[in-house]
C-alpha cells in the first residue's frame, strides 16, 4: 500500500452567501504541498493550487424546485520533478452545468392503524462536463466516489481535487416518504435511481481505459 502523502502545509479557505437577489454563490481555495518517497510514488511531489468556484439560482417551492448550477475548477501545479512530457508545471480549468429538478405530491395514507402523510418525489438531474485531458496530472488525493443514492446526484464522479470528470448525464429518482402528518418526522424514506449516460466517461484516475458506465442504478 502507498502511504498517503504528508501535506507540509495544506491551508484551505471558503467564502460564500445565499440568496444574494435570488442567487447562491460560494468560493474554495485550497492551497497544498505534498510530499512522499517518490520511490514509492513513482511520481513528484507538488504544490498544487486549486480554486472551485460555482454560482446557482434556486427556484424553491412546496410543490418542488428547479436548481441551475455553474461551476469553475481551477488547479496549478508547480513540481520537483518533471512529468513524462518534461514539463515542472501543469495548470488545469473546468467547467460543469447542471440542472436539478424535482416535484413534490402529498397524500394521506393509513398503515397499521396510523394516519401518515406519504410523498412521492421525483427528481431529474442533469450534469454536463467537457471533457479536459487530465492523464499526464499526478494523483495526490483522488478516489472514485463511492456509488450510493447520495453519490448519484453528485457532478463529479471523483472525490479530490486532480482529477475533474467528464460528464454528459441524466439522472432519474423516484423517492417516497411516510411522515408523522402533525410533527413532520419521517418514519421511513424509500427510492430508486438510475444513471443514464450520453456519453462515456474519459477521465480516470490513472491510464486506465473508462470503465463502461452506461447504465448504473443505485437503490435504497
Amino acid at each position: 500500500i502507498t502511504p498517503p502523502y504528508d501535506r507540509v502545509p495544506q491551508i484551505t479557505a471558503h467564502l460564500g452567501q445565499n440568496n444574494v437577489q435570488g442567487f447562491d454563490w460560494s468560493l474554495d481555495g485550497d492551497f497544498t504541498q505534498f510530499e512522499a518517497d517518490r520511490r514509492l510514488t513513482g511520481q513528484p511531489n507538488a504544490q498544487r493550487s486549486f480554486a472551485l468556484a460555482q454560482l446557482s439560482r434556486p427556484w424553491l417551492a412546496p410543490q418542488g424546485f428547479v436548481t441551475p448550477k455553474l461551476q469553475l475548477h481551477a488547479a496549478a501545479y508547480q513540481f520537483d520533478a518533471m512529468l513524462a512530457d518534461g514539463s515542472q508545471s501543469a495548470t488545469s480549468v473546468v467547467p460543469t452545468f447542471s440542472l436539478d429538478s424535482g416535484l413534490v405530491f402529498e397524500r394521506d395514507a393509513n398503515l397499521f392503524g396510523r394516519k401518515l402523510l406519504q410523498t412521492l418525489e421525483p427528481r431529474a438531474y442533469y450534469v454536463y462536463t467537457p471533457f479536459k485531458d487530465q492523464s499526464l496530472l499526478p494523483n495526490y488525493d483522488t478516489g472514485a466516489a463511492d456509488f450510493n443514492f447520495a453519490s448519484i446526484y453528485l457532478e463529479n464522479a471523483y472525490v479530490g481535487h486532480d482529477k475533474i470528470s467528464d460528464n454528459n448525464l441524466l439522472t432519474m429518482g423516484l423517492t417516497t416518504r411516510f411522515l408523522d402528518p402533525d410533527s413532520g418526522s419521517q418514519y421511513a424514506r424509500f427510492g430508486i435511481a438510475q444513471r443514464l449516460r450520453l456519453e462515456e466517461q474519459q477521465v480516470t484516475i490513472n491510464s486506465a481505459p473508462p470503465r463502461p458506465s452506461r447504465d448504473r442504478k443505485s437503490v435504497v
